[in-house]
């Protein structure tokens, strides 16, 4: 085999094995099995390359929900989109917030996920054993989202300012706000679609996909009674729905590479609260979503490489 062949076998390898989302020690043994077989036996490998292309084919799905996982009733989920819309329309009504906040918890999740779903915490993504790498993960993500806005702050003003931050605002995110639509748009809705449509007959091959598209489509519009109520202009509000359709999207992406909700969970709340502790009024909002989210992906990734989050749920 001539050395151009031998480059063209060696790169189908490489770019087969960084495709998959496997953990980074799996993808090193593998990349280096394939770069010694190229110059021992590039035949054989090239034949192993067409068999792992069948084998991803056939087993490779774009992302993994927890092992075991129940599927609710179709009563489960009406109950929770309509209890969810209920407690979004209450901010019309001159209740305490404290009634909007906790409305979701009884009624949506109490009632609709665990009593009529017979769900688990587990069937959510919430496991003890991955409490500790997920507070991990969200210090670290924290710490470069400040030397992040530090830089940024440098590169447009020349300076930098010590900051207040509001850690009440962030501790609230994680109690109440961020956990509570975690657990029921990345851990509930989404993968309950999912195992609906994969059993329906006309929507079983893109189940998947439309699972994730409609369930964060559900989370944007789940935000219009909050938009409305805080008298977002109308010209906005496609807009707005949009990011957050975007959001919810990447906040899949979270769960699914870290398979710990709580790690969506923390990443959401630094999205809504990122406890800046430099000034950094005159940062656009788009600059600081960017800096949260290019922290976020980098760490998730980063862990992953190195076999972060693979530690068995006890």
């Amino acid at each position: 085999m001539s050395t151009r062949w031998r480059f063209v076998v060696c790169w189908c390898c490489c770019s087969q094995r960084l495709r998959r989302w496997g953990d980074g020690a799996d993808m090193t043994k593998s990349l280096w099995f394939y770069l010694k077989n190229i110059f021992i036996n590039p035949v054989a490998a090239a034949e192993g390359i067409a068999t792992e292309k069948k084998q991803m084919a056939s087993t490779h799905q774009p992302g993994s929900f927890p092992d075991g996982l129940r599927e609710a009733s179709w009563l489960s989920i009406g109950i929770v989109l309509v209890f969810d819309l209920l407690s979004t329309l209450l901010l019309f009504a001159n209740v305490h917030p404290l009634v909007v906040v906790f409305l979701p918890w009884v009624l949506v999740i109490g009632v609709g996920i665990f009593l009529l779903g017979k769900l688990r915490f587990s069937d959510l993504g919430i496991f003890p054993a991955r409490i500790i790498p997920a507070i991990l993960c969200g210090l670290i993500i924290w710490c470069i989202i400040q030397l992040l806005a530090a830089a940024a702050l440098f590169f447009l003003q020349g300076k930098t300012s010590w900051g207040s931050v509001m850690p009440g605002y962030l501790v609230d995110q994680l109690l109440f706000f961020a956990i509570a639509e975690e657990s029921i748009y990345r851990g509930y809705l989404f993968p309950q679609l999912y195992l609906k449509l994969k059993r329906a007959r006309h929507f079983s091959a893109g189940a998947y996909w439309i699972a994730l598209f409609l369930s964060q489509a559900i989370f944007s519009l789940y935000h219009l009674p909050h938009r409305l109520a805080n008298n977002t202009p109308i010209e906005d509000l496609p807009f707005q729905l949009v990011l957050l359709w975007i959001s919810g999207l990447l906040l899949c992406y979270v769960y699914l590479r870290s398979q710990n909700l709580l790690v969506a969970v923390v990443v959401h709340a630094l999205g809504n609260a990122p406890s800046i502790i430099f000034s950094h009024t005159t940062l656009p909002w788009y600059v600081i979503t960017l800096i949260v989210w290019t922290a976020a992906i980098a760490v998730i990734e980063i862990g992953r490489r190195l076999s972060f989050f693979t530690r068995k749920a006890d």
